[in-house]
Parts: structure tokens; sequence; C-alpha cells
């Protein structure tokens, strides 16, 4: 099975033109990457229905032509840094891919098509300018990690918690306000990142996510924690710096895997929680806070900490970095 490689741009037409009529069973893979490509040919799908990977980015494509959807074979799809808009319903029919990355492009919405791809197991859609996920998101039960930060998304639909396979879920730097309950059906997720939305409300079925290790809630208007984020046991790294917290709750000390901690920049948080004391698994805490003055003794007893990471003398531009 042959690789086409194109990186002379001047050539990238010429060779377009070349396979505008026949269709070439032995390609498998095609890397047009980096070649000032604004529009592919409607014929581009039907000359290389069996290839498996194609590699589209760092051009200047505005949308891809309805015949994308005759790449059967594909398993793996790159157009990055594009200025898509939109892509065509007919990318449903791309019924074998495994991995999509159409990232820094400009599209505003994902087509509800993709709930036909039923072997995607990566989508990479971020820097873009997606308002909402598509609600039949819920039907890619293959899929694994999500990434979709840096966009405009407002909505999340309640059928992300069909995915059940989901390991990994980038939501951050959106303009998120409301998470679904349903997301604490996601039983498989490790990593959670919903860091610079608009959140201030944690649902009580986060509690549910038994393989959660790291969870990043930084940078949005939370002010207190379901009891049951105490179930999360293998929960390691934790952030939940800029957020509105003054105190900390006790469901915290079930969290015995629990090793890194940040909580910087909680304006409302004045006083030191006493409850860090006592998280006995924690190696690194940082907690740079000018309101907080000071440091209690107490936080020597912690024998697995390495690192402490506070404000020294209530000036937000000196860090005490503390090494035990």
């Amino acid at each position: 099975m042959a690789k086409i490689f194109i990186s002379e741009k001047e050539l990238i037409t010429e060779w377009l033109n070349k396979y505008k009529k026949e269709c070439y069973e032995d390609i498998e893979a095609l890397d047009l990457v980096e070649n000032e490509i604004e529009e592919l040919p409607l014929y581009f799908g039907n000359s290389f229905k069996m290839v498996k990977e194609l590699y589209l980015s760092y051009n200047n494509l505005k949308y891809l032509p309805e015949t994308i959807g005759n790449f059967k074979s594909l398993k793996m799809f790159e157009c990055c840094d594009n200025k898509l808009e939109k892509l065509p319903e007919e990318v449903g029919n791309l019924k074998n891919l495994e991995y999509i990355n159409i990232s820094y492009n400009k599209l505003n919405e994902l087509p509800e098509s993709i709930s036909n791809m039923e072997s995607l197991t990566s989508l990479y859609c971020y820097e873009n300018n997606l308002n909402s996920l598509p609600s039949s998101i819920g039907f890619l039960t293959s899929l694994e990690i999500i990434s979709v930060y840096r966009n405009d998304i407002k909505f999340i639909p309640d059928s992300i918690g069909e995915l059940s396979s989901l390991r990994e879920l980038y939501l951050n730097n959106n303009s998120i306000d409301i998470l679904p309950e349903s997301i604490g059906y996601m039983t498989s997720l490790t990593l959670l990142n919903v860091g610079s939305n608009n959140i201030s409300d944690i649902p009580e079925s986060f509690g549910n996510l038994c393989e959660l290790e790291s969870l990043l809630l930084y940078e949005n208007n939370i002010g207190t924690l379901p009891e049951s984020i105490g179930n999360l046991s293998k929960l390691n790294s934790f952030d939940i710096s800029d957020n509105v917290f003054n105190s900390l709750p006790d469901c915290l000390l079930n969290l015995t895997s629990l090793t890194w901690l940040e909580l910087n920049d909680n304006k409302n948080m004045i006083e030191f929680p006493k409850i860090l004391c006592k998280l006995s698994t924690l190696t690194y805490l940082s907690i740079i806070n000018p309101s907080i003055e000071e440091i209690p003794d107490e936080i020597r007893e912690l024998s697995q900490l390495k690192e402490l990471k506070t404000v020294k003398n209530n000036d937000s531009n000196k860090k005490n970095i503390i090494l035990f």
C-alpha cells in the first residue's frame, strides 16, 4: 500500500487534477499538510476511497466537499489550522473513523450526524467557535477523549452522560454556567477539566466518578462542594483555585489518594483552613492568597508534604515556597 506526501505548493493543483477521474485503491495515506490549499475538488473523496489516514492541516480550507463522506476506510483525520466554519453532514458516513482533530478552525457547531461515527475514540475540536455540543454526541459510546477547550460552549447536553467509555474530558475555557447531573454517569472518567468557565454549582452526581484521578475546577464561581466529592477515592490531583471558597468541607478528609492540591486566589478565604493539616497524603499544596497571614504549625505534621506555596508578608508578588 502506498503513502503520498506532497510538500511542494506549486505541485498541489497539478497533482489533484492528475487523480481527477480514477479511483486508486493502493493508497492508504494522504499527507497534504501546509500547501495553502483553499479548496478541495468535489471528486476528491471518490478517487481515494481506501485511504485510512488523511492529513489536511495548515491549509486555507473554508469547507470540505460532501464527498469527504466517501472515505469509508478512513481511520485518522487531521484538518487543524484551516478556516473551516462548518462540516458537511456527510462526515457522519465515516463509520470507521477512530481519531479526528479539527482544532484551530472557525467551527460554530458540529453536525448531528457525527453520532454515526460509531468507531470514534478521540475527538479534538479545541480553539474553535463552538457554542454547544450536539445532543447526538451521546451515541458515540466508543469515545475515550473529548477535547473542546477554548470555544464558546454554553450548553452541555444531558446525553453526554451516555459516554460510558470516556476517560478524559476537556471543557475548560468556555462559557459554561451549568453542568448536567448526567455528567456523573461517565464512570470511566479519569480526568475532568472544567476550569475557566462560569460554573457555580457542582452536581451531587460527581461522587459517582469512581475512577477520577484529576479534577480541575479553577477559575469559576464555586463556593461549596457536594459531600459526595468525598467518594472520589482515586482522586490524586485537585485544583479549585480562583473561586469563592471561604472554607473547605470535611468530606475532603475522605480523599485518601490526594497528593496535589491547589486553592490559590480564593479571595473569600481569609484564614488557612485547618482541615488541610489533616490531609496526610499531600505532597504538594499551593494556597497563594494574600488574605491569609498565618500558616498553622500543624502543617508540619504532613509527613508526605514536599512543597508548600503560600504568600509571604501579605504581598502577592512574594511567594513563600517551603520545601520539607
